[in-house]
């Protein structure tokens, strides 16, 4: 895996093992953040479900200003880490790239619902929330359903959600605290990307 955009290009990314761990593939990758381009400079994304931490890195790179990087997983919570260390120069508490002090990071050993109600606890926002849970499940409607009992994405916000394309998700999604509106599906493959706005 190679980050595909932004100040690190090209980087390698190292990936965590596992029978449930699928790895969003580089051309989805670059597909998406084609899509988001200068949206996502200066932005606050939550990458949930988040592996080897592939698309918070990409946000990073590509010029946000913050990623939080959600997986209860701990082999790949050290994955993340480790990709942190090695492309950012320095370790997740840390704030620097390099020399430069960028993008802020945190990572959070934790599943998705759980994160959620701790990151709206705190008064966090998001700009982009991506999700990219394990396929031939409900873990893409349960984190769906989670972000919208709490107000947790910004105003006029996004949430992305990377799926099996055969997997239909709800056009809309309204929860006691936030309403979210599904606005566009993009295909790639056996993969889709939908992207949903906060009404």
């Amino acid at each position: 895996m190679r980050l595909t955009g932004g100040e690190l290009s090209g980087r390698i990314l190292e990936t965590p093992k596992g029978p449930r761990i699928r790895p969003t593939q580089d051309q989805v990758r670059a597909a998406l953040f084609n899509i988001l381009g200068a949206g996502v400079a200066g932005t606050r994304v939550l990458d949930l479900f988040a592996g080897s931490g592939a698309m918070g890195i990409e946000a990073l790179s590509r010029g946000a200003a913050h990623a939080t990087f959600v997986d209860q997983s701990p082999f790949c919570v050290r994955t993340i880490r480790t990709n942190l260390k090695n492309l950012m120069g320095s370790d997740p508490s840390g704030s620097q790239w390099g020399q430069t002090p960028l993008a802020r990071f945190s990572v959070i050993r934790s599943d998705a619902a759980a994160a959620i109600r701790k990151l709206a606890g705190e008064g966090l926002r998001f700009d982009w929330v991506i999700l990219d849970p394990p396929y031939g499940g409900d873990l893409a409607r349960k984190a769906l359903n989670a972000l919208g009992g709490y107000a947790i994405v910004s105003a006029a916000g996004w949430v992305v959600v990377e799926h099996d394309k055969r997997d239909s998700l709800p056009s809309e999604i309204e929860g006691e605290a936030s309403r979210f509106v599904s606005q566009r599906i993009e295909p790639y493959g056996d993969t889709a990307l939908t992207f949903y706005r906060r009404q």
